[in-house]
């Protein structure tokens, strides 16, 4: 009788210890994205009472690295790392557990972003600006990036642009997918894309409006000329005859052309041939005036 009540009162006095598992992870947040190539730390905080538990990080289902945890009250903390190879949503989950016995967990959704492309205007010309300065100045251009996985704007994209002469920074764009700007400057612009270590480029020749101002001076000691004749005017850009605005300046006339970015070799040389007469029958000298002007690389 003894015995039995010993046993009774040692099985009331002794407290039975319930398993204490908690397991967050505190970071990366639900829905974060990463740029392709990152390192990405997952920081986890848990709360574990009892032997023989582990905390596990899982990606997709798959295990990727476990470590022991020890046996203490409150909470302790931990950091697993990945490097994020591939492009892709990817499912982060870690696990406390212990076979046989109750488990915690949480889990945790991220997005891995890769440029795929880029594109953009090919060519720009710079136009008479409304209301200057500058006097020159193109449309807006815009220049949008396709990414893996798709339509997936990422705080790690950035923009840059080499060739000067923008009217937006790109750094406005970071973030985001598309970029516009516009440019007051001829010249090759580099468009570049970049999310951590995938870019694209895109290159946007930006060429001026061909001016020329048609004079007919009076010959060395003579103080009239006859003018020049409107209908004695050939333009000529490429071998391809083009018909420029003519406006009337003292003596003559400005020409002024827009040309096409089909009219012109882009990137290359490009010339222009003029021939006119005065209301005399004169003929220019030489004939024709000739000019070239190169966009980007020949």
């Amino acid at each position: 009788m003894r015995r039995l009540l010993f046993l009774f009162l040692f099985l009331i006095l002794v407290p039975q210890l319930e398993a204490a598992l908690n397991v967050a992870i505190t970071s990366p947040v639900n829905g974060s994205c990463y740029a392709k190539g990152a390192t990405v730390s997952v920081n986890v905080v848990y709360t574990c009472n009892q032997l023989g538990y582990s905390l596990l990080f899982k990606i997709d289902g798959e295990g990727i690295d476990s470590i022991g945890v020890d046996s203490k009250l409150g909470q302790q903390s931990h950091t697993f790392t990945w490097n994020a190879s591939l492009s892709g949503v990817y499912g982060f989950t870690v696990l406390l557990f212990k076979s046989g016995c109750d488990s915690a967990s949480d889990s945790v959704n991220v997005t891995v972003v890769s440029i795929e492309s880029l594109s953009g205007p090919n060519s720009a010309p710079l136009n008479k600006n409304a209301s200057p300065p500058p006097e020159y100045i193109t449309g807006n251009l815009t220049y949008t990036a396709t990414t893996n996985p798709s339509n997936t704007p990422c705080e790690a994209i950035t923009w840059s642009v080499g060739g000067g002469g923008q009217t937006v920074s790109p750094s406005s764009a970071n973030g985001i997918l598309s970029y516009t700007t516009k440019f007051q400057t001829v010249g090759t612009k580099t468009i570049t894309v970049t999310c951590g270590n995938s870019s694209k480029q895109f290159t946007t020749y930006v060429y001026g409006i061909i001016e020329a101002d048609l004079k007919d001076e009076p010959p060395a000691g003579a103080t009239y000329a006859s003018g020049i004749d409107d209908t004695q005017i050939w333009v000529r850009l490429n071998d391809n005859t083009i018909s420029p605005t003519l406006t009337s300046i003292d003596n003559g006339y400005r020409l002024s052309y827009t040309p096409a970015p089909n009219e012109l070799n882009i990137p290359g040389t490009n010339t222009v041939k003029v021939s006119i007469k005065d209301k005399a029958g004169n003929q220019n000298s030489p004939n024709p005036a000739t000019w070239s002007f190169t966009i980007g690389s020949p």
